[in-house]
């Protein structure tokens, strides 16, 4: 069995030759980065390479962090915000509204802005 560890620093090292090289990286290479972090619970080293773009912003990966939100509550939050980035309202309302928050949302922007609506 390979060391989580190894796998990683490995995949990592193949993403940034890839993208040193201009090559698109299939979004399969993020998504198994992103399950050997959360099967090892390693959220701090997750949220890092998503802050930093070590883990490109894309609709897959997106949706993956939606689905992990059981296991790591703010991975909502850090796919709400690379949806924002992606420019895509229509997913963030879709998201939102499966998870009956827009109302909630509103509110927080509203009070945040100080606006009446």
């Amino acid at each position: 069995m390979v060391d989580y560890q190894y796998f990683v620093a490995f995949a990592i090292e193949y993403i940034r030759s890839l993208n040193f090289h201009h090559i698109p990286v299939q979004h399969f290479m993020y998504e198994l980065v992103i399950n050997a972090l959360v099967r090892n619970r390693r959220f701090y080293q997750l949220h890092q390479f998503l802050q930093y773009h070590v883990v490109s912003d894309s609709i897959p990966v997106a949706c993956q962090l939606l689905s992990l939100e059981q296991t790591y509550p703010p991975a909502q939050q850090l796919a709400l915000d690379m949806l924002k980035r992606l420019n895509s309202s229509a997913r963030i309302v879709e998201v939102l509204l499966s998870r009956k928050q827009v109302c909630e949302r509103e509110n927080a922007h509203t009070l945040r802005d100080g606006s009446n609506g």
